[in-house]
């Protein structure tokens, strides 16, 4: 990746680093020198930080301190400012010190699937058997700040079955987590990410164990009026064809489908009978790539404006 802004800067080894606007306390081990002439940047500076992927960095500048929105007080003239496409915290490799080593050797007993990013069945015999090796705050850190992406969604699985009270702000903090892991059922293998393999283990833990006392909804919610989450089929394929015609939807269904490609917005939003979607259908029907969302918003509604369509 290269380094979108170079703004002055001294060459020294006093640099402040700033990852998403928090200002990041400790050596990072790499100088300004290193930035400027390693051609693998991204994958260095991942290196040195847990929780950052070379791939979840967007970009990276070498600024001057003025021109740097922080809330913290800056004491030296170079500062690296690293935007992440995920937002996820991150922190710095040597922060993590010997309780946290322990954690990395859960996290390699977790990692079964070695070092690719596949994840196979779970099950809850097999997260049993981490009963007596971690506690639940092992498992937020893994599922917060782990450089594997499978490791993160396992993390996250395997606290859904403890009932924890952090669950569901762990799984909003997903969300956005895109990056990729392949999945598999039997012999059947996909591409998936971790926003959507969080969203499915949070889902079936409720089939796993009724007594769980998570609030459900809220995931439903969130998952509605949280933007640009088209990365997540969980939304298509079970939340959007059951969703019912409230008032409260009607504006957001439309962003959905027209502003964030998410056709399936389509199905729902034909429950409202309304004059002015009849455009919207018909358009649909007529592009392939959206037909069958069409088909089912016709379904829903079927008006007589689309009988000549057909």
């Amino acid at each position: 990746m290269a380094i979108i802004a170079l703004c002055g800067f001294a060459k020294t080894q006093n640099v402040v680093w700033v990852v998403d606007g928090k200002v990041i306390n400790g050596d990072v081990g790499i100088s300004i020198q290193d930035l400027t002439t390693d051609n693998q940047t991204d994958t260095l500076i991942a290196q040195a930080f847990v929780g950052l992927d070379a791939d979840d960095i967007a970009s990276i500048s070498i600024l001057n301190r003025d021109t740097v929105a922080t809330s913290c007080c800056i004491d030296t003239d170079t500062v690296v400012v690293i935007k992440t496409k995920s937002g996820r915290p991150v922190r710095l490799r040597d922060e993590l010190g010997l309780s946290d080593n322990r954690i990395l050797d859960i996290a390699q007993k977790i990692s079964w699937i070695g070092t690719s990013n596949y994840i196979g069945d779970q099950n809850v015999a097999y997260q049993q058997l981490l009963s007596n090796l971690c506690t639940n705050s092992d498992l937020i850190t893994l599922a917060q700040l782990h450089p594997k992406p499978q490791i993160r969604a396992l993390a996250f699985e395997f606290l859904t079955y403890r009932d924890d009270p952090s669950v569901p702000q762990l799984l909003e903090h997903a969300l956005t987590d895109t990056c990729e892991l392949i999945r598999q059922s039997a012999d059947v293998r996909w591409t998936s990410n971790v926003a959507e393999y969080d969203v499915w283990a949070f889902r079936n833990s409720q089939m796993i164990d009724s007594s769980l006392t998570y609030n459900y909804q809220v995931l439903d919610s969130l998952l509605i009026f949280t933007p640009n989450l088209s990365h997540i089929d969980f939304i298509s394929i079970r939340l959007l064809p059951s969703l019912p015609a409230l008032e409260k939807y009607y504006a957001r269904l439309h962003s959905m489908f027209e502003q964030e490609g998410i056709d399936d917005a389509l199905i729902p939003l034909a429950r409202y009978h309304r004059e002015q979607d009849i455009s919207l259908i018909a358009q649909a029907l007529s592009r392939p790539s959206k037909a069958y969302a069409a088909l089912h918003a016709v379904a829903n509604w079927p008006h007589p404006s689309f009988y000549l369509i057909f």
